[in-house]
Formats: C-alpha cells, sequence, structure tokens
C-alpha cells in the first residue's frame, strides 16, 4: 500500500476527457495551474514535493501577515526563514514548468492541427513574475502584503495563456477553437507519457461526442487511433450505442462494447 498520495502519481498516467473540461480555456487561472501541476506531478517525482513544501511556508508567512495585520511589523527574522525557503521552493518549481511546457508545446501543435487544420498555429504562454520578483528588493511592498494579509509574489499566482494566430485563445477564440484546443490537450498529454517512457497510457473519454462537429469528432477518432497503437487503452462512454460502434468500427482497432442498462 502507499503511505502517501504522492507515490502513486505517475504509476498509472491516465488522462481523462469531459465536457467539463472548458474551463482549463474559460475558467481562472486556479484552474490552468491545477492542470500544470497534476501532469507535472505524473512525469516529475519531485515535484510534488516541493509544491507541498511551498505550501506549507506559503501558508506560513500569510498566517503571519494575517496575525500582524495592516498596522503591525512582523518579526523580520521568521519572514526572512520564510522568503529564503519560499525563494528556493519558486525557483525549482518556475524552472520545472517552464521546461515542462516548452517539451510540452510541440505535441499540442501537432495535436491541434489535426483537429482544425495548419492554418491555426497554437502555442503557450506561461505567465509568471517570478523572474521579476525573484530578487527580494523588487517584490511588493511588505506594507501592501500585510493590508491584503497575503503573500503578493511567487509562482502560486502564475498562470498559462494559450494563443491563437497571436492572440489569445480565451478572450478571442470561438466555442469551436475551444473545443479543438482541450481535446488536442488532452490528446498531447497521451502523447507525452508515453515519450515520457510510460509503458500504459489510459485515455478516458466521458460522453464528447454528442457535442463535436464532424470535422472535430474525425480528428478524434484518428488521434485514438494513432494512440491505440502506441499503446494507450482507451475507456469511451457514451450515451448512443450505435455511435459507439461506428466510432470503434473506424479505429480498426480490437475493441470491446458493454451496454449499461440502468
Amino acid at each position: 500500500p502507499y503511505k502517501r498520495l504522492s507515490e502513486h502519481l505517475g504509476k498509472f498516467p491516465a488522462v481523462m476527457v469531459t465536457p467539463g473540461d472548458l474551463v482549463l480555456i474559460e475558467g481562472g487561472s486556479t484552474e490552468r495551474r491545477k492542470w500544470l501541476d497534476m501532469m507535472l506531478a505524473q512525469v516529475d517525482p519531485d515535484y510534488v514535493g516541493r509544491l507541498l513544501r511551498r505550501d506549507h511556508f506559503l501558508g506560513q508567512r500569510n498566517a503571519l501577515l494575517k496575525a500582524v495585520g495592516p498596522y503591525g511589523q512582523p518579526d523580520p527574522e521568521l519572514l526572512a526563514l520564510y522568503d529564503q525557503e519560499l525563494t528556493l521552493c519558486h525557483e525549482a518549481i518556475h524552472h520545472s514548468r517552464c521546461q515542462w511546457l516548452a517539451d510540452f508545446e510541440p505535441h499540442l501543435q501537432t495535436y491541434y492541427t489535426e483537429m482544425a487544420g495548419p492554418s491555426e498555429p497554437v502555442e503557450l504562454r506561461y505567465l509568471s513574475d517570478w523572474e521579476a520578483h525573484r530578487v527580494p528588493d523588487q517584490r511588493p511592498a511588505l506594507r501592501k502584503e500585510l493590508e491584503a494579509g497575503l503573500t503578493l509574489w511567487g509562482t502560486q499566482r502564475d498562470d498559462v495563456e494559450f494563443i491563437l494566430k497571436g492572440q489569445s485563445v480565451k478572450r478571442y477564440a470561438s466555442q469551436g477553437q475551444h473545443k479543438s484546443l482541450v481535446l488536442a490537450l488532452k490528446l498531447a498529454q497521451c502523447r507525452f507519457f508515453r515519450q515520457m517512457g510510460r509503458p500504459f497510457v489510459y485515455l478516458l473519454v466521458d460522453d464528447v461526442f454528442e457535442k463535436l462537429d464532424q470535422g472535430r469528432l474525425q480528428g478524434l477518432t484518428k488521434a485514438m487511433q494513432a494512440l491505440t497503437l502506441e499503446g494507450t487503452r482507451v475507456f469511451l462512454t457514451d450515451t448512443d450505442q450505435v455511435r459507439v460502434q461506428d466510432l470503434m468500427s473506424s479505429c480498426h482497432q480490437p475493441c470491446q462494447i458493454i451496454p449499461l442498462i440502468p
């Protein structure tokens, strides 16, 4: 048995596609940080430890700021200790995120091209103020942090922006482009796990076909066929048995269809 959840992460990498995945594009930065952290946790066992250590000292620092309040003065030695530990954590997390996004982006570009065609180049943009705040003198004023009761610098504030044709997907792309990008993200995750040498990768596709047009459905089918040839295990759920049968037939791969009758 595993003593900690972190020991299990990455052993059986799984990627799930659901109708709610559009929150990665349309939601706030918290959703994209969760996605980024979960991906990194499955390929880098040390990453989880860095996150836990950062969150521990971040919680301690925030508690100190709140306890002192906007008109007080925190213990400078204690604050310096927290800042020193957080600096080490932020530096390692920032480096891991930069490296992973650079390695992941080509896979995303490949699958987005399959979904939407070559006329729409896609890229990832890592939004982080860490480089600007690496030096203590360049960080937000302590008085502002005391007023907010929060640490106003660090990787806990990072975001990832998706760019199409040089413009923000969240602000300017159509709903169809959002769907294509989400599918490409998930398929690229599978390919990335395979590239990292994982013997088995699981793709779980939950009730998304009804919301896809024919072009995206064909792109998803083609991608799933290629992934299964590489060893990815695909599990699908759908409310239309005939559609699933047609989809599996077009993949030309061994499959089993299990009807679930309420």
